[in-house]
């Protein structure tokens, strides 16, 4: 008969160690990460991305504007007005 036990990236070694000596013949441990750790660094990853996102789009609007100001003078008052 086979045991399986599963455990978390928190385990200590010592714990582990301790869990193999009682049944080194019958013990299977299975060392996973957490399914939170995942999803808190996707979570965390989206955030970046979004804050990138916004901050390219505000250059990008910044610099298409100052653009068109240059381009069309008549376009740069209308710009300003709205």
């Amino acid at each position: 008969m086979t045991k399986a036990i599963v455990l978390d990236e928190a385990a200590s070694p010592v714990a582990i160690k301790e869990l193999a000596e009682l049944n080194s013949e019958f013990l299977t441990a299975i060392i996973s990460p957490s399914w939170k750790m995942i999803q808190q660094a996707f979570t965390i990853w989206k955030i970046v991305a979004n804050f990138l996102h916004y901050i390219i789009c505000l250059v990008s609007f910044a610099l298409h504007h100052s653009q068109m100001k240059r381009a069309v003078p008549m376009m740069g008052t209308a710009l300003r007005v709205f």
